[in-house]
């Protein structure tokens, strides 16, 4: 009688503990709809007031981590995802956030560990193959990276099927962005986004894409080169236009001055008298004297042009 009421005071005592020690689902849900709306600062003061009266709740601590790195905090991330591996070893989340946390830290060789530690807990998360893909493939080590990418495939095939077709669209866009850039001559834009992306592609690590976008960055180069100096050949040939008609202006004038017989320089009103004596000169008058069209002509011509270069003065 004694053992039996004493295994049911521990029964009571474990089924107590089991009872007390998680916090309400509706209450982390409500944290958790707080994280979906991105209200962080709210999602934290609510799994904080949980965690201070469920203290051995370990997915608290892993959402406080989670809540954390997406507001940039990674140092206090890293802190809870730790002291939720601490409450409880195999808690996938927490190892993987953790990674995550790491990884983005440059801490590539703890983060693979701690998605190696996630991946033993749950084998068949897709995400944490493919994070594993990625920091191996950081860290040079392309055997891994490859074996990791092959354990995602098998979870989702169509994994690589979706990686091609976006390969495809960011390559069909940037080409049509660039192409559209050249198209409308605007090359000094056009070369910063090929060099922009070329950049993002090298720190990507899609080196061959890399050169490729900076080669089309070179081009656009040529063609800001090419178009200046066009556009410098062109202000050389006005320039040397308007000093070859210049030139051929002051010829006509001085053949000008010679036609109507006055001194070069001669005043407004000399010109006058000049043109109304030859005028009447090369004019058929009443005594019948023979009319010389090629002179009025070219009396005519010089009067006034020497008259528009007296008015410009």
């Amino acid at each position: 009688m004694k053992k039996t009421f004493i295994l049911l005071l521990l029964f009571s005592a474990v089924a107590f503990q089991a009872y007390a020690v998680n916090a309400p689902e509706e209450e982390i849900g409500r944290a958790k709809a707080f994280i979906q709306e991105k209200e962080f600062r709210l999602a934290e003061t609510a799994l904080a007031a949980l965690w201070a009266e469920f203290p051995d709740d370990a997915r608290l601590p892993s959402l406080l981590g989670f809540v954390s790195e997406k507001r940039g905090l990674y140092e206090a991330a890293e802190d809870y995802y730790l002291q939720s591996i601490n409450m409880d070893v195999n808690s996938f989340d927490a190892h993987y956030g953790l990674g995550v946390v790491l990884f983005k830290t440059g801490e590539k060789q703890r983060a693979a560990k701690e998605f190696e530690s996630a991946v033993l807990i749950n084998p068949e998360s897709y995400d944490a193959y493919i994070q594993l893909n990625h920091v191996y493939s950081a860290l040079k080590d392309r055997e891994r990276a490859a074996y990791y990418l092959e354990k995602a495939k098998e979870i989702n095939p169509v994994y690589e099927k979706n990686l091609k077709i976006s390969a495809v669209l960011m390559w069909a866009t940037t080409i049509l962005l660039y192409g559209f850039f050249i198209f409308k001559k605007n090359y000094i834009v056009a070369a910063v986004f090929a060099l922009v992306t070329s950049v993002i592609l090298l720190i990507a690590g899609h080196h061959t894409d890399s050169v490729i976008y900076l080669g089309m960055a070179f081009i656009s180069g040529f063609f800001i080169y090419k178009n200046r100096l066009d556009a410098k050949n062109g202000s050389d040939k006005r320039k040397n236009s308007g000093q070859v008609i210049r030139k051929d202006l002051d010829e006509a004038v001085k053949k000008a001055y010679l036609i109507l017989g006055v001194r070069q320089g001669a005043a407004k009103h000399e010109i006058k008298s000049a043109y109304r004596r030859l005028a009447k000169k090369y004019h058929p008058d009443s005594a019948g004297a023979q009319k010389n069209d090629e002179m009025i002509k070219a009396v005519n011509a010089a009067y006034t042009l020497l008259m528009k270069k007296h008015n410009n003065l």
